[in-house]
Protein backbone atom coordinates (compact mmCIF):
# COMPACT_ATOMS: atom_id res chain seq x y z
CA UNK A 1 0.00 0.00 0.00
CA UNK A 2 1.06 3.54 -0.87
CA UNK A 3 0.29 5.47 2.31
CA UNK A 4 1.26 8.66 0.49
CA UNK A 5 -1.02 8.43 -2.31
CA UNK A 6 -3.46 5.97 -0.24
CA UNK A 7 -3.18 3.07 -3.09
CA UNK A 8 -1.86 0.34 -4.09
CA UNK A 9 2.20 1.13 -4.18
CA UNK A 10 4.81 -0.46 -6.06
CA UNK A 11 6.62 -2.82 -4.11
CA UNK A 12 10.31 -2.05 -5.73
CA UNK A 13 9.74 1.53 -4.38
CA UNK A 14 9.32 0.09 -0.50
CA UNK A 15 12.22 -2.34 -1.23
CA UNK A 16 14.25 0.92 -2.60
CA UNK A 17 12.65 2.84 0.61
CA UNK A 18 14.60 0.40 2.71
CA UNK A 19 18.08 0.01 0.36
CA UNK A 20 17.79 4.42 0.97
CA UNK A 21 17.86 4.58 4.70
CA UNK A 22 20.92 1.97 4.63
CA UNK A 23 22.58 4.17 2.35
CA UNK A 24 21.96 7.19 3.21
CA UNK A 25 22.61 6.72 7.03
CA UNK A 26 26.09 5.82 5.88
CA UNK A 27 26.43 8.92 3.90
CA UNK A 28 25.18 10.61 6.74
CA UNK A 29 27.39 9.27 9.13
CA UNK A 30 31.13 10.37 7.27
CA UNK A 31 32.67 13.57 8.06
CA UNK A 32 32.39 14.48 4.04
CA UNK A 33 34.50 17.82 4.23
CA UNK A 34 36.60 19.26 1.06
CA UNK A 35 39.58 18.59 3.15
CA UNK A 36 38.80 14.88 2.82
CA UNK A 37 39.00 12.65 0.26
CA UNK A 38 36.95 9.34 -0.19
CA UNK A 39 39.67 7.22 0.11
CA UNK A 40 39.85 8.63 3.99
CA UNK A 41 36.24 9.65 4.86
CA UNK A 42 34.62 6.87 4.49
CA UNK A 43 36.63 4.84 6.76
CA UNK A 44 35.70 7.09 9.10
CA UNK A 45 31.74 6.52 8.67
CA UNK A 46 30.46 6.34 12.46
CA UNK A 47 28.15 3.62 10.67
CA UNK A 48 30.35 1.19 8.31
CA UNK A 49 28.49 0.01 5.36
CA UNK A 50 29.69 -3.21 5.78
CA UNK A 51 28.26 -3.96 9.65
CA UNK A 52 24.99 -2.73 7.68
CA UNK A 53 25.48 -5.39 4.94
CA UNK A 54 24.08 -8.44 6.96
CA UNK A 55 20.89 -6.90 7.51
CA UNK A 56 20.39 -5.88 4.23
CA UNK A 57 20.84 -9.11 2.79
CA UNK A 58 18.65 -10.16 5.79
CA UNK A 59 16.20 -7.99 4.40
CA UNK A 60 15.87 -8.97 1.17
CA UNK A 61 15.85 -12.63 2.08
CA UNK A 62 13.19 -12.92 4.00
CA UNK A 63 11.37 -10.26 1.99
CA UNK A 64 11.97 -12.57 -0.99
CA UNK A 65 11.20 -15.66 0.64
CA UNK A 66 7.83 -14.35 2.12
CA UNK A 67 6.61 -13.31 -1.19
CA UNK A 68 7.43 -16.38 -2.92
CA UNK A 69 9.12 -15.09 -6.27
CA UNK A 70 10.73 -17.29 -8.50
CA UNK A 71 14.19 -16.21 -9.46
CA UNK A 72 14.20 -14.03 -12.72
CA UNK A 73 11.21 -12.21 -10.97
CA UNK A 74 13.01 -11.92 -7.86
CA UNK A 75 16.03 -10.66 -9.85
CA UNK A 76 13.97 -8.37 -11.78
CA UNK A 77 12.77 -7.02 -8.51
CA UNK A 78 16.23 -6.00 -7.17
CA UNK A 79 17.08 -4.45 -10.45
CA UNK A 80 14.15 -1.84 -10.03
CA UNK A 81 14.81 -1.58 -6.40
CA UNK A 82 18.14 -0.72 -6.87
CA UNK A 83 17.42 2.01 -9.34
CA UNK A 84 14.54 3.30 -7.72
CA UNK A 85 17.05 3.60 -4.80
CA UNK A 86 19.30 5.64 -6.62
CA UNK A 87 15.93 7.92 -7.15
CA UNK A 88 15.12 7.99 -3.33
CA UNK A 89 18.33 8.68 -2.75
CA UNK A 90 17.95 12.07 -4.79
CA UNK A 91 14.55 12.51 -2.87
CA UNK A 92 16.17 12.17 0.61
CA UNK A 93 18.99 14.53 -0.47
CA UNK A 94 16.78 17.12 -1.51
CA UNK A 95 14.72 17.10 1.46
CA UNK A 96 17.62 17.13 3.87
CA UNK A 97 18.42 20.38 2.04
CA UNK A 98 15.01 22.13 2.67
CA UNK A 99 16.44 24.46 5.33
CA UNK A 100 20.31 24.73 4.12
CA UNK A 101 21.49 27.19 1.59
CA UNK A 102 23.59 25.32 -0.10
CA UNK A 103 24.87 21.97 -0.96
CA UNK A 104 26.99 20.44 1.62
CA UNK A 105 29.26 17.53 1.36
CA UNK A 106 27.16 14.82 2.40
CA UNK A 107 24.38 16.14 -0.32
CA UNK A 108 27.18 16.06 -3.08
CA UNK A 109 28.07 12.56 -1.48
CA UNK A 110 24.59 11.07 -1.76
CA UNK A 111 23.77 12.81 -5.01
CA UNK A 112 27.59 11.27 -6.44
CA UNK A 113 26.57 7.68 -5.10
CA UNK A 114 23.24 8.17 -7.04
CA UNK A 115 24.80 8.47 -10.39
CA UNK A 116 26.89 5.61 -9.00
CA UNK A 117 24.20 3.28 -8.81
CA UNK A 118 22.04 4.35 -11.94
CA UNK A 119 25.48 3.70 -13.84
CA UNK A 120 26.73 0.57 -12.11
CA UNK A 121 23.77 -0.83 -10.72
CA UNK A 122 25.40 -4.39 -10.51
CA UNK A 123 28.26 -3.39 -8.54
CA UNK A 124 25.87 -1.51 -6.10
CA UNK A 125 24.02 -4.79 -5.86
CA UNK A 126 26.72 -6.71 -5.06
CA UNK A 127 29.51 -4.45 -3.49
CA UNK A 128 26.87 -1.87 -1.97
CA UNK A 129 24.28 -4.03 -1.08
CA UNK A 130 26.14 -7.36 -0.19
CA UNK A 131 23.57 -8.96 -2.23
CA UNK A 132 24.85 -11.49 -4.45
CA UNK A 133 23.46 -12.44 -7.99
CA UNK A 134 22.74 -15.44 -9.55
CA UNK A 135 24.06 -16.37 -13.13
CA UNK A 136 22.01 -13.87 -14.81
CA UNK A 137 23.91 -10.54 -13.14
CA UNK A 138 24.03 -9.20 -16.34
CA UNK A 139 20.37 -9.16 -17.42
CA UNK A 140 19.32 -6.04 -16.43
CA UNK A 141 22.42 -3.35 -16.55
Amino acid sequence: IDWELAGMGDPAWDIAGVFNAYLSCWILSMPVTGALTPEQFIPLARYPLNSMQPTIRAFWDSYTRSVGLVPLDTERLLWRAVRFAAARLLQTTYESLQTEAQLNGNAIAMIQLSQSILQRPTEAIVQLLGIPLGQRRDAYN
